[in-house]
């Protein structure tokens, strides 16, 4: 399944580089204290852009309005109008805390995911920023945004319109610089000083923005360039009251934009033929994992209200009832999945015998004319009530009487009560009939490892298909899968831990390896690689590498039948030279290596 059949369109991606950050009169809000700073990087996927930046006179970006929020009597903004977007804020990553109120944040931490996507995307980054020796402080991928186009008519894969790509300028995302400050008064938590926004389709309008921006608590930025005479104003009113005004908390940022190169889309026809397939799998990529984010935020969402829902419970004392109401609940739900399984064979007899019955009574109402068959019930009806009342009085004469008899020879008188009837056995084949189909909770449980198996062999398909496309198309590998490796620092490493024993002949380690240009990567497993972990080891082919023999320690230790799959490979390693063995999974896979290796050894680029 390609990437547009799963989100629509190829959407172009931009890289967004946070270059630096600084502040001033970063303080407490309650007590203008100075306190430990940090500054968060956030992306907002959906924002309504209320003001557009600009450069100020005076060296401070500032912001003018774009659309005017709703106003009351007094010219204040409306409280009602102001927008609160947390909720899709995604955090990109964050500075070192710094206790002072003019930070100078030298150093950007990624978090997890961020450094698991940039991973993942190494290939193409390294591509586009090949001539750049300048290294970015931070730098995260957006997608292209997009919208329903209602003119184009509807899509063949179902009815919702077809989406259309905007302008980079036109983008809906921003970038979001979050302050926070942990004061001496408040050492528990630590406290939003506000937002600073920049909307990309500003970045992406201009190629780059710095300058100083006032926080805000609602990010919004709505200072504007004073004129002459407002400022003047201003001076006299300060030097008439004596009133000393504190500066308002300010950080500088410095943001670049570039949209990512595809190098690989016109590089065999020589025109535009469209995205390359690299491109593609970037996009997918990063898609994916915002869908993913937006799930989990989902999910967290539902979490709470459930336990919320849970606490209320408690405290109100309405366990009993609700436990009543429950029970009344799920007897109406199993009835309902019982008659709706009773239908669609997961009892093929008794849903044979159904579908049977229902034939034969249409026949009937075919051959037999309706009047006849309302006279047959109506008289049914009768007949029953006259024959059941029949038997029950002459049973009831004989019990008497055989009583009767027994109370006179004991000289005792008791009152008789006449013992409940019992149903008719139609009624009790149908009601047993009907309790032993099972629910759909019964079936749950009874399938439930066959249903774990087949989720977890499909899961395991899925990954596999999601990682080859990745090599194939976005990595380029040219050899990968998984494999048995030996080098003498990774098995002094596994000694020491007590991975293997000392007295071990050889100390192997199972890793999955990568292939890449003149890289040979290798993982601790292939989940590591697919999550985006940092590679366990690596050995560049340049210069002095290539294959090697086995060593007489290696050809003496190694069982023979394991001989014809081991493949020796030296080359530069992360500082100095270094010698890896890998044991290949078998004899074609180990020739197909060895081709690789041999390959690019000779290959002189």
């Amino acid at each position: 399944m390609g990437p547009e059949s799963v989100f629509g369109i190829h959407k172009p991606l931009g890289m967004v580089t946070v270059n630096e950050i600084r502040g001033k009169s970063l303080v407490s809000k309650d007590y203008g204290l100075v306190g430990k700073t940090t500054c968060h990087v956030l992306w907002r996927p959906e924002h309504t852009p209320t003001t557009t930046i600009t450069m100020a006179t005076a060296g401070r970006a500032t912001a003018t309005t774009a659309t005017a929020p709703k106003s009351d009597a007094d010219g204040n903004d409306d409280p009602s109008e102001r927008y609160d977007q947390r909720g899709t804020d995604r955090n990109i990553g964050f500075t070192d805390g710094i206790f002072t109120s003019d930070p100078a944040w030298e150093r950007l931490h990624y978090v997890d995911s961020s450094r698991r996507l940039l991973q993942l995307l190494a290939p193409i980054i390294d591509a586009d920023d090949g001539q750049s020796n300048k290294k970015p402080s931070m730098q995260f991928p957006v997608v292209q945004s997009s919208r329903p186009d209602s003119d184009e008519g509807l899509s063949d894969d179902g009815p919702s319109p077809k989406d259309k790509l905007l302008p980079w300028h036109e983008s809906s995302g921003a970038v979001v610089f979050r302050v926070m400050i942990l004061d001496l008064m408040n050492p528990g938590s630590e406290d939003t000083l506000g937002d600073v926004v920049v909307p990309l389709s500003t970045l992406a309008r201009d190629g780059a923005v710095s300058g100083w921006f006032d926080v805000s608590i609602d990010g919004r930025n709505r200072h504007r360039s004073p004129s002459s005479s407002e400022v003047a104003e201003a001076k006299e009113s300060v030097r008439a009251n004596a009133i000393d005004v504190p500066p308002p908390p300010q950080i500088y940022v410095s943001l670049g934009w570039k949209p990512i190169h595809d190098a690989n889309a016109d590089s065999n026809t020589g025109e535009d033929s469209g995205p390359s397939m690299m491109a593609r799998e970037a996009s997918y990529l990063v898609q994916e994992d915002m869908s993913r984010f937006v799930a989990i935020k989902s999910l967290a969402k539902k979490d709470f209200w459930g336990s919320s829902i849970g606490a209320f419970n408690s405290a109100m004392s309405v366990g009993d009832t609700l436990q009543t109401i429950q029970n009344v609940l799920c007897a109406i739900l199993n009835a309902i999945d019982v008659l709706r399984n009773l239908f669609n064979f997961t009892d093929p007899f008794k849903s044979s015998i159904v579908f049977a019955s229902t034939f034969l009574i249409w026949v009937l109402l075919i051959c037999v004319p309706s009047r006849y068959l309302i006279l047959a019930i109506g008289m049914s009806q009768f007949v029953a009530g006259f024959f059941a009342r029949r038997q029950g009085s002459k049973k009831r004469r004989k019990k008497s009487g055989a009583k009767n008899k027994a109370n006179k020879a004991s000289g005792t008188m008791h009152r008789h009560v006449g013992d409940k009837p019992r149903p008719p056995f139609i009624v009790v084949w149908l009601r047993n009939f009907i309790r032993t189909l099972p629910t759909n909770e019964d079936l749950r449980k009874t399938y439930f490892w066959q249903s774990r198996l087949a989720s977890a062999r499909f899961m395991e398909e899925h990954a596999f298909a999601k990682r080859t496309s990745r090599l194939q198309k976005l990595w380029q590998a040219t050899w990968y899968g998984q494999a048995r490796l030996r080098e003498n620092s990774l098995a002094n490493a596994a000694m020491k831990t007590g991975a293997v024993s000392p007295a071990s002949d050889m100390a192997w380690l199972d890793v999955f390896v990568v292939l890449q240009g003149h890289r040979l990567l290798w993982w601790s497993d292939a989940r590591s690689f697919d999550v985006g972990d940092t590679p366990v080891g690596s050995l560049f082919l340049a210069g002095h590498s290539g294959l090697t023999n086995p060593s007489p320690l290696e050809l003496r230790r190694i069982p023979k039948e394991d001989l014809d799959r081991i493949v020796c490979i030296f080359g530069k390693g992360e500082k100095e030279q270094i010698r890896i063995t890998i044991l290949a999974s078998d004899a074609e896979e180990k020739d197909v290596l060895e081709n690789a290796v041999l390959e690019i050894s000779l290959k002189n680029d």
